[in-house]
């Protein structure tokens, strides 16, 4: 009786020495910037593994739009903007994708979604890549939404990191007196559709910029600039979630 209760006693106090550890592996990818802040890191680290890992959705905008669900079945046509050669689709797929590669090296699990939403998806974040085309070549810029009226309590809060971040290291504009119904009804973050996003997973839709405006065209094209600051804010914001721990986050950038 005595040995089983030695035994239990040595558990319950390996127990939480266990559960650091996992966390530190998980999340190893940022141990070299934890330092500043290694107590709050390790409470953050105990806490996410039992949380499990952090997952983002991207959602590459009007991909395999044709395989729309039936509730979006008026969806099915809308393939995207084409400007001067230039695609939207293509374009907020190479953002996606070296998006989704800076992600993962930071240990961040990363989906990447057409535009047909999985039922109910859950996740700590979804952004939604889009690009704006107009016949005005002048009209430029970013902006972004959430679904209004607000889902949850978070979409605000990562708007304002993505935002933040985009804006003041890219050169375009802000285009936010643009921003359309379509974006702030935007069918995939509608609460009350099946294939959308989880009301409690907080959700953007950002434009990144304008094909149809040269100076614009030139920054999307180049993928690595504007994923490099959606990257930005979203590890910011995983930051202030305390999803990842403080030395996390990026320094910002110009791109």
């Amino acid at each position: 009786m005595l040995k089983r209760r030695t035994l239990r006693l040595w558990a319950l106090c390996l127990l939480p020495a266990a559960l650091t550890l996992l966390a530190f592996v998980m999340l190893r990818p940022h141990v070299e910037n934890w330092q500043a802040d290694v107590p709050r890191t390790l409470v953050i680290m105990a806490r996410n593994a039992l949380k499990g890992p952090v997952r983002v959705g991207i959602q590459v905008g009007h991909l395999d739009a044709h395989l729309h669900a039936d509730e979006h079945a008026e969806l099915r046509w809308n393939t995207g903007g084409h400007w001067d050669g230039v695609d939207e689709l293509d374009v907020n797929r190479s953002v996606a994708l070296e998006l989704e590669r800076l992600l993962g090296t930071a240990g961040i699990e990363v989906d990447l979604l057409p535009a047909r939403m999985p039922v109910h998806y859950t996740a700590d974040l979804v952004l939604s890549l889009h690009a704006d085309s107009v016949a005005d070549p002048a009209r430029n810029g970013y902006k972004s939404a959430y679904y209004e009226p607000a889902r949850n309590a978070l979409d605000a809060l990562l708007k304002e990191a993505v935002d933040s971040a985009y804006l003041a290291g890219s050169p375009l504009a802000d285009d936010s007196l643009n921003t359309s119904s379509g974006m702030t009804r935007y069918y995939a973050f509608n609460p009350a559709d099946r294939h959308a996003v989880n009301p409690r997973s907080p959700a953007l839709l950002v434009e990144l910029g304008y094909i149809s405006s040269p100076a614009d065209r030139g920054f999307l094209l180049e993928p690595d600039r504007p994923a490099a600051l959606l990257h930005e804010g979203i590890t910011d914001y995983l930051v202030r979630m305390e999803r990842l721990p403080p030395g996390a986050a990026t320094a910002p950038g110009h791109y």
